[in-house]
């Protein structure tokens, strides 16, 4: 997310710090999936997908990017 933030302008120091007090909603919604689904199965879904789109954003950036770290 920070990558992406700096892409569209913001510094980068404000873009690790919303990036990083962002992950925190992320942990929290997967904590609350985790416990409010019925089973095992579905909550392995739910955060395999979760973290596949995640994943999938992350090349888009790093793509978007030239490659860059």
């Amino acid at each position: 997310m920070s990558l992406w933030l700096q892409q569209t302008g913001m510094s980068r120091v404000d873009a690790v710090t919303t990036a990083t007090m962002s992950s925190f909603v992320v942990h929290l919604c997967a904590a609350l999936w985790v416990f409010a689904v019925a089973s095992t199965r579905r909550a392995w879904l739910g955060i395999v997908l979760s973290t596949a789109l995640l994943a999938a954003l992350t090349w888009l950036a790093r793509a978007g990017a030239g490659g860059a770290a």
